[in-house]
């Protein structure tokens, strides 16, 4: 996982089998980027919620494709069919207890600015992950298909340094 120089995007890199015994980069063969992670700024948001946004690519993706053209050169063709767009769900107010909140099913049990959830846009019932306090020093990551372990992962790392 590697940071731009503010700390707001990420890029998590895979290693590739090479097909060739004269790889250039490594002896398992050059890094491929499998995730790309970018957090939003909220000072200027009415909402508390970090925004973010993860672009990955889909399963149909080819590892030429991805060589070709970097996911996180994508974020202007989130469209395109070999990338899938992921972004955090939005909080929403409770007039009761007077706060913004996630509903997190049971599994976040504390209140804390690192818990999120990210779901494919159009799709907001369809939550894919999710990370937050479940204690004093425990968090929980919980992900589903699109992602792997390691993406997950990832996403979770970069929301501590964030």
């Amino acid at each position: 996982l590697q940071s731009n120089f503010i700390g707001n995007k990420y890029v998590a890199y895979k290693s590739s089998s090479s097909s060739t015994p004269s790889s250039s980069t490594t002896s398992c063969g050059p890094s491929v980027e499998c995730l790309a992670v970018h957090w939003h700024s909220t000072m200027l948001q009415i909402t508390p919620s970090r925004g973010v946004s993860v672009l990955m690519p889909s399963t149909t993706a080819t590892h030429h494709e991805l060589q070709a053209t970097p996911i996180s050169k994508r974020w202007d063709k989130t469209q395109d069919e070999d990338v899938i767009l992921l972004k955090h769900s939005e909080t929403e107010w409770d007039p009761v207890g007077r706060r913004y909140y996630l509903d997190f099913g049971g599994r976040v049990t504390e209140a804390s600015s690192k818990n999120f959830m990210l779901h494919i846009p159009g799709m907001d019932n369809c939550i894919v992950f999710i990370c937050g306090r479940a204690g004093k020093d425990a968090f929980v990551c919980d992900f589903v298909e699109p992602l792997n372990e390691i993406q997950a992962f990832a996403i979770a790392l970069s929301s501590f340094d964030f």
